[in-house]
């Protein structure tokens, strides 16, 4: 009575074992194959981010100038960017030189249509640097637009209109911007003239530009 079913126990051990459930392995096979795909996807998404950026950076040609000190002054860095119709420059100076965060001086709107500065200069001393307008001198005076002392760090202005925002800023009248200009011994070396500010100069790409960027004000 035994022997008849010897052979269908052999039947039995000689069929192959699956080490795993076939629906477990369906299901791990398509994630790891959809795994390829969402990594590609986010690296052209990535890749389409930067190149809209620099896109549009290019489109306001960034660039720095350096304008050496004079003997007794700071160095001024000139930040210009903006579109060709609406240029604009932002002075720096770095009073903890190239390691430390630049600290802005003041703006400068570079469109054709602004006329009211004509030139920034360094005083005489070399502790201040200021604006003029485009008029003639009266008596060997500019009209001075604005004027900042390096070791303060005070900003004088004719006018709350070229206040910048969140920044603290003295408004003076024509005599008494003219009387601390003449404190520091009047006028001294040209900076840079109407005609030079918003120059598109070396082109920078987006990560150049994070530095002065992150000094602006809000």
């Amino acid at each position: 009575m035994i022997a008849p079913f010897i052979p269908a126990m052999a039947r039995r051990r000689s069929e192959p074992e699956s080490d795993f459930p076939m629906d477990g392995g369906d299901a791990s096979s398509s994630g790891t194959a959809c795994l390829p795909r969402l990594v590609f996807l986010l690296l052209v998404g990535l890749l389409v981010s930067l190149l809209v950026v620099e896109v549009r950076n290019g489109l306001r040609h960034p660039s720095v100038r350096r304008m050496p000190a004079p003997k007794a002054g700071a160095a001024l860095i000139f930040y210009q960017k903006g579109y060709a119709s609406a240029r604009e420059a932002w002075i720096f100076d770095e009073p903890q030189g190239s390691a430390g965060p630049p600290r802005v001086i003041q703006k400068v709107d570079c469109r054709p249509s602004n006329t009211l500065t004509g030139e920034i200069r360094w005083t005489a001393d070399g502790q201040a640097v200021y604006a003029v307008g485009r008029t003639p001198l009266r008596r060997g005076v500019p009209q001075l637009r604005w004027l900042f002392e390096f070791e303060a760090g005070r900003l004088f202005v004719s006018t709350p209109d070229l206040a910048l925002p969140g920044r603290t800023v003295f408004v003076e009248d024509s005599a008494a911007l003219t009387a601390r200009w003449r404190q520091h011994q009047g006028a001294g070396p040209v900076a840079a003239t109407w005609y030079e500010l918003g120059a598109q100069g070396p082109h920078l790409f987006s990560w150049q530009t994070t530095r002065w960027e992150n000094a602006l004000p809000e």
